[in-house]
Order: structure tokens, then sequence, then C-alpha cells
């Protein structure tokens, strides 16, 4: 999707491209730290790698507590039924 091979992306990180490979298989679990790696690299918010997460906001809206913001979400309406 951004030209980037598995080769340079691995080169950018410091880290061989078969790690790449399974990572991106799912053979490794991917850590935040090397995901901000990746983010980085590529140029990308981290949010870029969930599904649909794009628009949403990780942060409160204001005056409310985090629990509450969490609550008000679409998922947060299934769980609390």
């Amino acid at each position: 999707m951004h030209g980037m091979t598995q080769s340079g992306l691995a080169k950018l990180i410091g880290i061989s491209f078969q790690s790449v490979q399974k990572y991106e298989r799912g053979e490794n679990r991917v850590s935040a730290s090397r995901r901000h790696e990746f983010a980085t690299a590529q140029g990308v918010n981290e949010r870029f790698f969930f599904d649909g997460a794009g628009g949403a906001d990780p942060i409160p809206r204001s005056g409310e507590a985090p629990r509450e913001a969490n609550l008000s979400a679409s998922e947060g309406k299934e769980f609390r039924r």
C-alpha cells in the first residue's frame, strides 16, 4: 500500500525481514512499541493498523470520566446490556 517491501521495513526498524514476515502472518505478537516503530517507519498514525478505528477518538469527551466515555461508545452500549 505504501510501496515498501518487507526488507525495506525491516532495515528501517533494525530487524530481519523474516521477523517482519512473522508479524505479517500473525506468528509473532506485535507489541505496542513495535507497532509504534512500524507506524513511524511508514509515516502513519498507529490507529492505521486497526480496522474501523481511524475515526475513533481515544480521548474522553470533556467532563466525562474515561469509564463513562467508553460506555457511551457502541461497544460499551452492548456491554451494558
